[in-house]
């Protein structure tokens, strides 16, 4: 799928979501709501990563830009989760490389990395915040940039 069909179908969408309402559904407490997926920027991602305002540095290490020593070295975070995914050690519900940084952004307690600098990675150390705090555009560029990282 080509950029211009990428970027028709996101406009559709939007429509779409406009025209029908938030495509929300609740059930027995339950509630589901439909994103629309974003074409992330990698330069956009690599600088709000290392701008401070969302602090990934002062916790991941990626070489030439961090030394975290709380969460999981990021400098080939794009191949480890690729081996992640096939080796049955994931147990989220993410199927791709991409779904799956998204998912450690917006639902961090989905799965918990198991390998941190000071041993096994803690619950509840990445902030839960994030699906609050980023927009849909700067989860997009996080997601874009950190998949380059093999």
């Amino acid at each position: 799928m080509g950029p211009k069909s990428v970027w028709r179908l996101i406009v559709l969408s939007a429509i779409a979501v406009v025209v029908l309402g938030a495509c929300r559904s609740t059930t027995a407490n339950v509630t589901t709501t439909t994103t629309i997926a974003v074409v992330g920027d990698a330069a956009a991602g690599a600088e709000l990563f290392a701008d401070g305002r969302i602090a990934c540095t002062a916790c991941h290490t990626l070489e030439g830009i961090s030394e975290g020593s709380t969460g999981p070295n990021l400098t080939t975070i794009a191949t480890d989760v690729a081996a992640r995914l096939t080796d049955g050690s994931y147990t989220g519900i993410a199927t791709d490389v991409g779904s799956y940084l998204r998912e450690s952004i917006l639902d961090p307690r989905a799965f918990v990395a198991p390998d941190c600098p000071a041993g096994p990675c803690f619950d509840r150390v990445m902030p839960q915040t994030f699906a609050d705090t980023l927009s849909p555009q700067e989860v997009g560029d996080l997601v874009a940039f950190l998949s380059t990282l093999r």
